[in-house]
């Protein structure tokens, strides 16, 4: 239940490194490491792929946030169910297979256009639909972001949207 946000990079030598997990540890295979050596395994080997990507990915964040976003549009723009369809998928439980949502690159496309609409949204105050604007604004007020705050998190989906559309892998959302 890690609730992870990520799109795999799609590099020909994404291998991941001889033991870099943690239960290859050097100290949990009971050898005798210095400090300095477990140092070095963790910054250069611990999570790493040979294509240099951490744990293999191009993008990766911590999507509770963007959640807490989805039920927000949800509540505001209740009336209008299909205004935020990808929004509206990312809280629909039903929609994970295995804990786990994938959205295609056209998919990432949309998300991206329905994170610029909440940004222009943001820009002119809502005035093109204010009273869901003003609710909408009353929830993300009263949103706690663990990860950052409302506009990091937009911009953390845009970043995970344009890493979808260049490499052509799917954004995959973990439970």
């Amino acid at each position: 239940m890690g609730k992870w946000a990520q799109v795999k990079c799609d590099c020909p030598n994404r291998i991941p490194l001889p033991y870099n997990t943690w239960h290859q540890d050097p100290r949990t295979l009971h050898k005798r490491v210095t400090p300095f050596q477990r140092e070095k395994w963790r910054n250069e080997v611990f999570g790493k792929f040979e294509c240099g990507h951490e744990n293999g990915m191009i993008f990766e964040f911590w999507q509770g946030d963007l959640m807490q976003i989805s039920y927000a549009l949800k509540t505001a723009f209740a009336s209008d169910s299909e205004r935020f369809e990808i929004f509206n998928k990312i809280i629909n439980i039903s929609e994970y297979f295995d804990e786990t949502l994938f959205l295609s690159p056209e998919e990432a496309e949309l998300l991206k256009l329905e994170i610029e609409e909440i940004q222009n949204l943001a820009k002119i105050q809502g005035a093109t639909c204010w009273k869901e604007w003003q609710i909408f604004v009353r929830e993300i007020e009263n949103t706690y972001f663990l990860d950052g705050d409302f506009n990091k998190t937009l911009q953390d989906g845009l970043n995970l949207c344009e890493a979808s559309i260049k490499t052509g892998n799917p954004i995959e959302l973990e439970l």
